[in-house]
């Protein structure tokens, strides 16, 4: 899909450090995103219609025919403004012909969000690839629609905040492509073709995603403040207003439906079913019956935009692709990529050139700040299964392997989210029990492949928050924020039984090689003075103990 990735890093690197030049020494991911932000501040501006409807608006006694002559000013917003009035989306009872009629059906502040969402810098779109711009607006549009149909249907609010919300809230994507250049948009692109988590890989990689970046922004134009709380959405949800918590928890779930019906992902069904019984208590025969609504509206607003939807799966095919994939466990998806020799390399290889261009923005005293989340390469530092051994199932306690700064930078988060939120917090390590076995048995190629199948399957346990991290050459920590120790049990067990029926182990290797080492710790709600090293030294004593004991057991404790 893309030339030269290999040249990316070098070029990307130079962008940055102009982009870097002349400013302070930064100590966080905050000080990264604040940098980006002030940079795109200064390239993209709102149209200047948009700016003087911003001031128009903010004033106590607004003139509804001083805002409708501003409109005017530009006859493409006008027209695209009322095609949007007049699709089923708003579902006014009569059709609506000019601004006058616009503004006395809906109201000034309804009018000024679908200005300010439809006036967005032109530049912002140049340069990015056809394929990246198509998935942007299928996204957005889709979880535009749903946000705003989700508010007016479940929450029995207005729409219009929310629909503005989801059409901003991924701005941050299009800036990183036009800051940081190709490496970013190979990282997307890829994370499409894969059907990853975009967010979630940011944060591990960046130490930050692009609607954290999206909420400065608006900030910087602007806009208004309720909006901009909401696509931010810090973890303390206490920091934020009542609306604000309203339209984020809507976004929430719009996003996930945006995955499922935009990105058109089956598998992202049960997000959607999970969070909509988690903020609405909404039951999965009701949000399956809303998504099946969306297509028509999408259509329709898609139109306005110049974006194709023809070729997208409507709700109904992709209901029925995801019941037929209820059946599948993370064991036959793991197995696929086994057999795709190129795609764990290719994977790690677009997160380590992003990663790249962001080690850019710090020097070497920032790089090693615990605060920073970054995602490690898949050779940590860690116990060697390089070298020739015997077959390692005795029960000796192996060597826990260096620190990640990225696991506890990870972890630390954790602690600081439960807390706040008054969690329980869970830390799960899993490790292959014998790995100079497989690594003598099927070569270190292959056992970086089982290695990267357990990541899989630890991501594919979909608990809401979770983080999944290297540990070592041969396992992985898994972060379970608001998870009890029980839960985490359960899906330690779950994860011992997918990796043992991995079709590969009857391809030769030794009886009981495919089994996992398995530690868990909990702590309940993490103190104010929680040190997030005793939960990894905890989980550590655990695993050593499943070793111990033969591997294939689930070691546990709680500490306080």
């Amino acid at each position: 899909m893309f030339s030269g990735i290999q040249a990316a890093p070098c070029r990307l690197a130079a962008n940055v450090d102009f982009l870097c030049a002349g400013t302070s020494r930064m100590t966080d991911s905050a000080s990264i995103i604040d940098r980006i932000a002030a940079r795109a501040g200064e390239l993209y501006t709102l149209p200047a219609v948009a700016m003087e409807v911003l001031d128009l608006t903010e004033r106590p006694d607004v003139d509804a025919a001083a805002l409708k002559r501003c409109i005017e000013k530009d006859p493409a917003l006008t027209a695209k403004v009322l095609r949007v009035v007049n699709s089923s989306l708003f579902g006014l009872p009569r059709s609506v012909a000019d601004l006058n009629q616009a503004l006395a059906l809906l109201g000034i502040k309804p009018l000024k969000l679908l200005v300010l969402g439809f006036s967005l810098p032109p530049e912002l779109f140049q340069g990015v690839t056809p394929t990246t711009l198509e998935f942007y607006w299928r996204h957005t549009l889709t979880k535009a629609v749903a946000a705003r149909e989700l508010c007016e249907q479940f929450w029995k609010r207005s729409g219009d905040e929310a629909f503005i919300a989801g059409l901003l809230q991924d701005l941050g994507m299009l800036v990183l492509i036009r800051q940081l250049g190709g490496a970013y948009e190979q990282f997307v692109e890829k994370l499409i073709d894969r059907g990853d988590d975009i967010l979630a890989r940011e944060t591990q990689s960046m130490g930050f995603n692009h609607t954290q970046l999206t909420a400065r922004l608006l900030t910087q134009w602007g806009l208004p403040g309720t909006l901009v709380e909401a696509i931010a959405y810090p973890a303390d949800k206490e920091q934020v207003s009542a609306s604000a918590r309203m339209i984020a928890e809507i976004l929430e779930l719009a996003e996930a439906a945006a995955c499922f019906l935009g990105d058109g992902k089956p598998s992202a069904l049960s997000q959607v079913v999970e969070a909509a019984a988690a903020l609405q208590n909404i039951d999965r025969d009701t949000i399956e019956t809303f998504l099946s609504t969306l297509d028509e509206k999408v259509s329709q607003l898609a139109e306005v935009f110049s974006v194709r939807t023809d070729d997208m799966p409507s709700a109904q095919e992709l209901l029925a692709r995801a019941h037929q994939q209820l059946a599948v466990v993370a064991a036959s998806a793991a197995t696929d990529i086994v057999r795709q020799d190129e795609m764990p390399e290719e994977r790690l290889q677009e997160e380590d050139e992003l990663a790249a261009v962001m080690d850019a923005y710090m020097d070497d005293d920032f790089r090693a700040s615990p605060r920073l989340v970054a995602t490690s390469s898949s050779t940590a530092t860690g116990t060697s299964v390089s070298a020739p051994a015997e077959a390692n199932t005795s029960t000796a306690t192996l060597a826990e392997p260096e620190v990640d700064p990225g696991l506890l930078g990870n972890l630390s988060a954790a602690v600081l989210t439960c807390r706040q939120n008054h969690w329980a917090l869970c830390l799960m390590l899993l490790r292959y029990h014998a790995p100079d076995t497989m690594a003598m048995q099927l070569g270190m190629d292959n056992l970086d492949k089982l290695v990267r199948v357990l990541h899989l399957a630890c991501e594919r346990l979909e608990h809401p928050a979770s983080v999944v991290l290297p540990y070592g050459d041969a396992g992985c920590a898994l972060i379970l924020p608001d998870c009890e120790r029980k839960q985490a049990v359960e899906y330690g067990h779950y994860l011992v039984d997918t990796i043992r029926s991995l079709p590969i182990g009857k391809g030769g290797l030794a009886q009981g090689v495919l089994t996992l080492d398995v530690g868990i710790a909990e702590v309940d709600v993490p103190s104010r003075n929680f040190e997030p090293r005793r939960l990894l030294e905890a989980a550590a004593r655990c695993l050593n103990a499943s070793h111990t004991s033969g591997g294939a057991v689930v070691k546990s404790i709680e500490i306080y």
